[in-house]
């Protein structure tokens, strides 16, 4: 039997969370709001779309934030002023 490795190395890979818009714009897949996102995290001037329960039961400092006093508890957009949005 004859065992042959295949090069991969020439296979161009894209992001997930990046596709391109009608505008030709770079996006990402939560730069629109979706069925149940009721949050939205500003990112280097970008809006991350999200549910608010799924990153409290993920987080606990998401946690802690919105389910105390903090004023991010009653906002409806949350800036993120230390936080890269390309995730690095």
């Amino acid at each position: 039997m004859n065992v042959t490795s295949t090069d991969f190395s020439s296979i161009k890979s894209e992001p997930i969370a990046k596709h391109v818009c009608e505008d030709q714009k770079l996006s990402h897949r939560f730069s629109e709001p979706w069925e149940d996102s009721d949050l939205v995290l500003m990112v280097e001037d970008e809006k991350f779309y999200v549910h608010l329960a799924i990153l409290i039961v993920n987080s606990p400092v998401f946690k802690a934030m919105f389910k105390s006093e903090f004023k991010e508890a009653t906002a409806s957009e949350v800036p993120l002023p230390e936080k890269k949005a390309n995730g690095a």
